[in-house]
């Protein structure tokens, strides 16, 4: 369960409809709502923490 909602996460992180949702609201939005349990989970399963997926995605999808 806690999988598929990081995954749920990851996709929207990566959205660019979703950029200026806050990373603690797609958290909630996944069943997370604990923003603190919801990064140190997303860093345990991706090896970077949520803002980090986000940059990192949104940087390559722009160019």
């Amino acid at each position: 369960m806690r999988e598929q909602r990081l995954l749920a996460a990851r996709a929207s992180l990566s959205d660019q409809k979703q950029g200026m949702r806050a990373v603690s609201d797609i958290g909630a939005a996944v069943g997370m709502g604990e923003s603190r349990t919801f990064e140190r989970a997303f860093q345990r399963q991706f090896g970077t923490t949520p803002a980090r997926w986000r940059l990192e995605h949104a940087t390559s999808a722009a160019l």
